[in-house]
């Protein structure tokens, strides 16, 4: 492939996003050495606003690298650069176009190097698995406010550290099944890596204190609702409305969200009942993973 992509969505609007990356590239930007081309130089970076604005690491002695040149200043919308760098070949002058879409809830920043059909394999493979991760990384924990100025501690920005347990769900189309779970059942994107192909790495979504974790299957992979279609045992224990291998989701008021999921086409297996242990529903997703949504039982 000869595009890398990457994606996060930070809780802010775009305008805000926008200008966060920009204006404030130079504080969440990871201080360490394969965030500069010249480690033993460099001392920040810089970004001129505007088209034509150059984009260049600043070196302690007043000089610096320029890495490329501004193509598109669109705020709140999108950003286009030229991008260069030294471990590339010299005359390589590539892409870089950083998109700012809302999405309920703040903004999905979707980045993509474009124009590495010319490298190497080898130095395509290398790129594609580590090359943009960690400065996405560093963009949404500023944009959360986990990022202190020129650190050179490690970043964390993952919602899933103060989760003990973490529910991990495969599903066919992993990017639909995102887009599904926020519009149905409420969730929030919080992290949304993409494969080389376009298919999901790795998704992270929040509700409440809660998070789930996403990913893509491979061609042979079935979903329960598909897989179900030519197996009869799994056509015979899906048929009871039990929520198996599942996710229970507690939420202030089950009642508002079943109208929510209901209205906005989930599948519902069973409406809200009381039980001693709180009130709950259950419903399947687009691919037929199953989830109860509960609210405490009132005392």
């Amino acid at each position: 492939m000869s595009t890398i992509t990457r994606t996060v969505t930070v809780h802010v609007e775009p305008m805000r996003a926008f200008t966060l990356f920009t204006a404030d590239m130079d504080a969440w930007l990871p201080r360490d050495p394969h965030a500069f081309n010249y480690p033993d130089r460099a001392v920040g970076v810089e970004l001129e606003p505007g088209v034509g604005g150059r984009w260049r690491e600043i070196w302690h002695d007043g000089h610096g690298y320029e890495m490329g040149r501004v193509l598109a200043w669109e705020p709140g919308e999108r950003l286009l650069l030229t991008y260069r760098h030294r471990s590339l070949p010299e005359d390589l002058l590539t892409e870089i176009d950083i998109r700012f879409d809302a999405v309920p809830r703040g903004t999905r920043v979707t980045f993509e190097h474009r124009g590495l059909e010319r490298l190497p394999v080898k130095a395509l493979h290398e790129w594609s698995g580590r090359a943009w991760r960690r400065f996405m990384a560093a963009f949404a924990a500023h944009v959360a406010g986990g990022h202190a100025h020129h650190t050179h501690e490690a970043i964390t920005v993952n919602p899933m550290s103060t989760q003990a347990v973490t529910p991990i769900l495969f599903y066919a189309d992993g990017i639909a099944a995102m887009d599904w779970l926020a519009h149905v059942f409420g969730f929030v994107e919080h992290t949304r890596w993409l494969n080389d192909d376009g298919t999901l790495a790795r998704g992270e979504m929040t509700i409440g204190d809660g998070v789930i974790m996403l990913a893509s299957g491979w061609a042979e992979y079935e979903s329960p609702r598909w897989h179900r279609e030519h197996c009869t045992a799994a056509a015979s224990w899906s048929k009871p409305a039990w929520v198996i291998n599942g996710v229970l989701v507690r939420v202030p008021d089950v009642d508002e969200h079943y109208a929510h999921a209901v209205s906005a086409g989930a599948t519902i297996l069973s409406e809200p009942e009381d039980r001693p242990y709180g009130r709950s529903y259950r419903a399947e997703d687009l691919e037929g993973h199953r989830w109860m949504f509960e609210s405490p039982a009132v005392a």
